[in-house]
């Protein structure tokens, strides 16, 4: 959007939006904050938050990549569930975003957060509400949220491997495939915009 006189609702929710947000995704928020802040310093800001993006795109696209081959070789089921305790927690939810929209699956993607908890996200592009099936385990999260196709959650890492074993009975012999597999159609070319250029 360099030379770009006049911004549309694509530039700002694809382009500015994922950039300000890199900083924050990468622990390092005050970034974001000192760039809109500083008007003296912004053009140097800025840079550092475009070197910053560009990493994580980098980071993200290499563990998408890396998955991505893993749930393929995974087999049948559901669900694909992935505890990776060195995961930057800031990309879990691009990562299972990302994977969800590319296979006719549910995605769980975990990174610890800290010695004792870890934080999980939750996508797919399959017609199921996730919040509703989160909700069923809610006992096991410090908080959660959400909406029909994307969660995030709060995990005790004690607590993962009885979560992980339970969601995954719960998808295989309690949500009908017949429901489940009623995909949503709308992922339409829109001007030649990728989400994954951005995620």
């Amino acid at each position: 959007i360099n030379n770009k006189t006049d911004l549309d609702e694509k530039d700002i929710n694809w382009t500015i939006i994922p950039f300000l947000n890199s900083p924050g995704r990468m622990n390092k928020s005050i970034l974001s904050f000192e760039f809109m802040s500083d008007d003296k310093n912004s053009f140097d800001k800025m840079k550092e938050i475009q070197n910053i993006h560009n990493e994580r795109k980098k980071q993200s696209g290499e563990i998408f990549d890396k998955l991505n081959i893993d749930m393929q070789k995974s087999g049948g089921g559901k669900l694909y569930f992935n505890y990776l305790p060195a995961l930057n927690i800031g990309l879990t939810g691009l990562i299972a975003t990302r994977i969800g929209k590319s296979c006719d699956k549910i995605v769980i993607i975990i990174g610890d957060r800290d010695k004792n908890y870890s934080v999980g996200s939750m996508g797919t592009r399959l017609n199921i509400n996730l919040f509703d099936a989160l909700t069923r385990f809610k006992d096991y999260f410090e908080q959660f949220g959400g909406h029909k196709q994307a969660c995030g959650f709060t995990i005790k890492n004690e607590n993962i491997p009885i979560f992980k074993k339970n969601i995954e009975e719960y998808f295989e012999n309690e949500i009908d495939s017949a429901v489940v597999y009623e995909k949503y159609n709308y992922f339409y070319a829109l001007n030649g915009f990728k989400t994954e250029d951005y995620t």
